[in-house]
């Protein structure tokens, strides 16, 4: 499953109205009355068509890991995705409840979403090497094209270590990009982006 996910911020604009333009757009025959639909919701024409409905992505280093993973940014989560769902049967939907049905944007229960990837992150920590090394050599080794294998010296291939390294410190950027949500005066002005 392909799934990329921005923090976005609407200023001076009613992300209610953001979240109700975003549903009625993907209705079937909408497009012709989207004019109207922005319109009737109070918002500004120019969000039809507009980079994130006019709304600016959040995406910033993370004070942790420096310059990847951003804050803000989860895009190339696939194998954490993977990770997450294997170790702890958990899904993107049951730390995101208001995903299912993959909504364009979205308002999660910030807190709620925070306290789920935390319980995550504790179970992700306490997984022991050779449980990290099945998951490699069943979930990751076999996508990764035989040529580029052949091409690569192994000291110049990820550790199991540094690959476990890489998927905490992707859940840790998750709850880096809630927490700054849930630390702004005006958190109300938040939405992501969910991209699936």
């Amino acid at each position: 499953m392909g799934l990329d996910v921005s923090l976005v911020q609407f200023t001076n604009v009613d992300t209610e109205a953001i979240l109700k333009f975003s549903q009625a757009s993907s209705e079937p025959g909408a497009g012709v009355k989207l004019k109207t639909i922005a319109r009737a919701l109070g918002l500004p024409e120019s969000i039809i068509g507009a980079y994130y409905y006019g709304g600016t992505k959040i995406s910033y280093p993370s004070k942790k890991h420096g310059a990847w993973p951003q804050v803000g940014d989860w895009s190339s989560f696939a194998s954490t995705r993977e990770l997450i769902e294997h170790f702890t049967g958990k899904d993107f939907y049951f730390i995101f409840p208001e995903a299912e049905g993959n909504p364009e944007y979205l308002r999660p229960d910030w807190a709620a979403s925070r306290k789920r990837l935390v319980d995550i992150l504790e179970q992700l920590q306490k997984l022991t090497l050779p449980s990290i090394e099945g998951f490699r050599a069943q979930f990751i080794t076999p996508n990764v094209p035989q040529n580029y294998l052949e091409k690569v010296p192994p000291s110049k291939l990820a550790t199991t270590t540094q690959l476990v390294d890489s998927y905490v410190a992707q859940v840790e950027v998750m709850i880096e990009t809630l927490d700054y949500v849930l630390n702004h005066e005006r958190p109300h002005e938040f939405l992501l982006r969910w991209s699936a």
